[in-house]
């Protein structure tokens, strides 16, 4: 993980501001806020946690994305398969099923997207279950 995306990390696990080059976090009465060449691709309230990828499906945008994701030990992570985005879980280990499209230009939950994945391990586990019975 590059230096700036643990920097911005921690400060947004830590509800601080923090500003270096391209990414800024943000805090305010109505949350945090993660800002990468402007755009805000994540973000953290009463609510939950949510993320953006803004329409840019870059290698720096899925970076900071991901340095979140795993500084907030979220189990899943953000890859590109043939220019297209996905969520892939990083505890499932089953190349159909560990992955979710992602809408470059909408917004995700993070706790949808976790809940995907743990409704594909149910089934996985349900499914050897049956098997072995």
């Amino acid at each position: 993980m590059r230096k700036i995306t643990e920097e911005a990390c921690e400060a947004f696990r830590n509800n601080e501001g923090f500003s270096s080059n391209n990414t800024v976090i943000t805090v305010g009465f109505d949350g945090t806020f993660m800002y990468l060449f402007g755009n805000l691709i994540a973000w953290k309230d009463v609510d939950g946690m949510y993320f953006n990828l803004c329409g840019w499906n870059t290698h720096t945008t899925r970076e900071r994305l991901n340095g979140l994701l795993k500084t907030l030990d979220i189990k899943f992570r953000i890859v590109r398969r043939n220019g297209d985005a996905f969520a892939q879980s990083t505890v499932i280990d089953t190349a159909i099923l560990d992955e979710m499209w992602l809408d470059e230009n909408s917004d995700y939950e993070v706790s949808y997207v976790t809940d995907h994945f743990n409704n594909v391990e149910q089934r996985i586990a349900k499914y050897y279950e049956e098997r072995v019975i």
